[in-house]
């Protein structure tokens, strides 16, 4: 990313994806992280950081498809 002015500080210890199968060939995904955000954010910082952190489900299918391809798996689904 170029260098942004005012940047947030902060620290994620852990974080992922936690993935459940739901009847009618749906998927719930849930993500988890531990953060420090190193001091306090505005309502419409954290607003606009939830945004971004649900539209990574947008390129997880391509992401997923292209470790499937890199390392020769075989879909069971």
């Amino acid at each position: 990313m170029p260098p942004q002015s005012n940047p947030v500080r902060g620290f994620i210890h852990i974080g992922g994806w936690y993935w459940q199968k739901l009847p009618n060939n749906k998927t719930k995904a849930t993500l988890i992280l531990e953060m420090d955000l190193k001091g306090n954010l505005g309502q419409k910082m954290i607003a606009t950081a939830n945004v971004s952190q649900g539209q990574q489900l947008n390129r997880i299918g391509e992401a997923i498809e292209k470790y499937l391809k890199d390392n020769n798996i075989t879909k069971n689904y």
